[in-house]
């Protein structure tokens, strides 16, 4: 009787080291992506704005702090070879895909700024709406960003 109730003990007191063991095995990804856009607003109130360097030109802008895209928005992720790196095409959801229409068509001549890992991989002028939900990074991408990355999304998705 006694031996039966320090097993049920021991498995009761098991069990948190389990859940423990099971949720570790599934470690929040570190790879993350984001999309953000220039604005020219400096310190309006309830507004919130992060200084980024730009190289090529060399130029300091400010973003909005709160990402138009980030790796949950991505439905489908392609890779090229490029002269610089590996190119991305990248695939939106609906939700992706609505964001980046509105953010395109609503800042012309200012610049969206992508962001890999917290590194500026991309920041073209916004010249054009983007309306099929497809955006591409022509250069810059490391390969050992992309499995990561593919993990990243696979996680944000669930």
């Amino acid at each position: 009787m006694q031996n039966r109730f320090l097993k049920r003990i021991a498995v009761i007191a098991a069990l948190p080291l389990v859940f423990l063991l099971a949720t570790a095995s599934e470690e929040r990804p570190t790879s993350t992506f984001r999309v953000h856009v220039q604005t020219v607003e400096f310190g309006t109130p309830g507004t919130q704005v992060l200084p980024v360097s730009l190289v090529n030109p060399t130029k300091q802008i400010m973003i909005r702090a709160q990402p138009e895209l980030s790796e949950r928005d991505i439905q489908f992720l392609e890779t090229r070879e490029s002269e610089a790196g590996l190119a991305l095409r990248i695939t939106l959801d609906e939700h992706g895909k609505t964001v980046l229409n509105t953010a395109t068509l609503q800042n012309q001549g200012r610049i969206l700024v992508v962001f890999l890992n917290g590194r500026v991989v991309y920041a073209p002028l916004i010249d054009k709406t983007i309306s099929n939900g497809v955006l591409t990074i022509p250069r810059g991408v490391f390969p050992e960003e992309i499995e990561p990355l593919r993990q990243a999304i696979k996680y944000a998705r669930k």
